[in-house]
């Protein structure tokens, strides 16, 4: 679940940064202040005017490519907190030698999941994602590809970002509908009220390796899920009337048009009866974004080994 993410430790000499080479067998002298090196494309870098070392990249692709079965720096399969405990345990007993506590997370930080879809393509099912309700209303964006058509979109917060993709797409591998939904935290703030954590509380690598914490970050990544403003994907009938007024409800543009042409106390009315009938679509069987919330929920539970999570 764990992905990206930066970590620091404080008051790391020169000899422990000249030790540190000399166990990974790195030509790494320390020749300006800031010095690094990449051990499985993990950045590694050392500031030595600071005494700080900055570790930063995938968690998940370093245990795939130093750990896993796979023996390669990809993230589509899964990682399990198991896998980021032998990530953790390798990192403070034998590489950085250091306890867990000393690795203090950074600014950016990823937490998702990978679920393959069926019914489907992951972009079908991505590009219905019209909004996310804070309070305030924020719409999702179709980025820009390297190549070729779409296959991401985003919604963007001052302290995090709501990130869909094609997984399948963009890692290459002939396994399609492979859907990626992750929380990219951009402030601690944020990752500290997610964990009910006081304000300016340190967060480390062993507050990551603790279930409970997952629990917290899953619960509310999910949250955040529920508040998305989706096209609902029927897979039964759907009168064309019933369609419009949804896409008038969930698409924020679409909205303010309408709301403009009536005056406020109708279209107020209008948006009540609105918001009725997308609920009963949204939470409907036959909606496909319903199936997509359970995968996500048993992805977790196939994660952590959760046999009953409460409250979703």
């Amino acid at each position: 679940m764990i992905d990206n993410a930066k970590f620091i430790i404080n008051n790391y000499s020169n000899k422990e940064f000249e030790l540190l080479t000399e166990r990974l067998d790195i030509n790494c002298p320390i020749s300006a202040n800031k010095v690094w090196f990449d051990l499985y494309k993990l950045r590694v870098s050392y500031y030595c005017n600071t005494n700080e070392l900055h570790i930063q990249n995938s968690l998940h692709c370093y245990y795939n490519a130093r750990h896993g079965a796979l023996q390669e720096w990809v993230n589509y399969n899964d990682f399990n907190i198991s896998d980021l405990q032998v990530v953790s345990t390798g990192w403070s007993e034998i590489i950085f030698e250091r306890p867990i506590q000393d690795f203090k997370l950074s600014t950016r930080f990823e937490f998702g999941l990978n679920i393959e879809l069926d019914k489907y393509s992951p972009f079908e099912v991505i590009e219905r994602y019209m909004s996310y309700v804070t309070t305030s209303t924020n719409p999702f964006y179709t980025c820009p590809p390297h190549k070729g058509k779409p296959s991401q979109r985003m919604c963007f917060l001052s302290d995090y970002r709501l990130k869909l993709y094609d997984k399948s797409k963009q890692t290459g591998i002939g396994k399609r509908g492979l859907l990626r939904y992750e929380v990219v935290y951009t402030e601690l703030r944020k990752v500290r009220k997610i964990l009910s954590l006081p304000s300016l509380t340190i967060v480390s690598l062993k507050d990551l390796n603790d279930l409970n914490n997952w629990e917290k970050l899953f619960k509310g990544m999910m949250a955040m899920y529920d508040a998305i403003k989706k096209i609902p994907l029927i897979m039964d009938e759907f009168p064309i009337a019933d369609i419009n007024r949804v896409y008038g409800y969930c698409n924020k543009s679409m909205a303010d048009d309408i709301k403009r042409t009536m005056n406020p106390n109708t279209a107020d009315k209008m948006r009540a009866a609105s918001k009725l009938l997308y609920s009963r679509y949204d939470l409907s069987p036959t909606n496909y974004h319903q199936v997509v919330r359970q995968k996500l929920i048993n992805k977790y539970y196939s994660l952590t080994n959760v046999h009953q999570f409460q409250g979703l």
